[in-house]
């Protein structure tokens, strides 16, 4: 609705889909395109698409992976694995997901899915802020804080994290803190538009 107003999105499909794209964008009351994609959009409508732009990829390597997303941060991460699973990595990666309840967990049969095609992955998804009705028996925390219970050496791991700047700048301290390379960790930050 605004052709002055332009939002940053990481795709969540992988480099090799030609011609789409695939995004996870969290409704944010109030928001202009969150709002506009709930209350207004139809099937059909021409949206002007730019990018993409960032350097937010994966490491041609055999590292291990430490994967450390909250909300949609989990958009880069699902085109990670996809990318992964076509290219038949041996990899070892630990997906470490951060919600706030059971209702902001999403995509898990897709990732149970992608990570079964992997020859060893682990989800760890973490939630901070249980509701009542909640049965959860998984870990609890900020994702930040299961991140360091999990981890021991990372010397040699590449981190790929993708989220809000506070979770971002707390799991590189952790990472670091566990001996991850700072040159290995690369990350998208999110901010907030309306």
């Amino acid at each position: 609705g605004s052709a002055e107003s332009w939002r940053s999105f990481s795709m969540a499909n992988t480099p090799n889909e030609s011609g789409r794209v695939e995004l996870v964008v969290k409704l944010i009351p109030g928001g202009a395109f969150s709002n506009y994609l709930k209350n207004t959009a139809e099937v059909g409508d021409d949206i002007e698409v730019r990018g993409p732009y960032g350097q937010f990829q994966l490491s041609e390597t055999s590292a291990d992976i430490v994967m450390v997303a909250g909300g949609s941060g989990m958009a880069p991460i699902m085109a990670m694995l996809s990318q992964l699973v076509a290219e038949k990595s041996s990899r070892n990666i630990r997906f470490f997901y951060g919600a706030r309840a059971c209702k902001d967990l999403y995509f898990l049969d897709e990732i149970q899915a992608l990570g079964s095609q992997l020859n060893s992955f682990e989800f760890i998804p973490a939630l901070s802020a249980l509701d009542d009705e909640d049965d959860w028996h998984g870990e609890t925390g900020f994702v930040t804080e299961v991140l360091e219970k999990h981890c021991t050496s990372l010397r040699g791991a590449e981190g790929y994290l993708c989220g809000p700047p506070p979770m971002i700048d707390a799991a590189v301290g952790v990472l670091k803190g566990k001996g991850m390379f700072n040159a290995r960790i690369k990350f998208d930050k999110f901010i907030q538009n309306t």
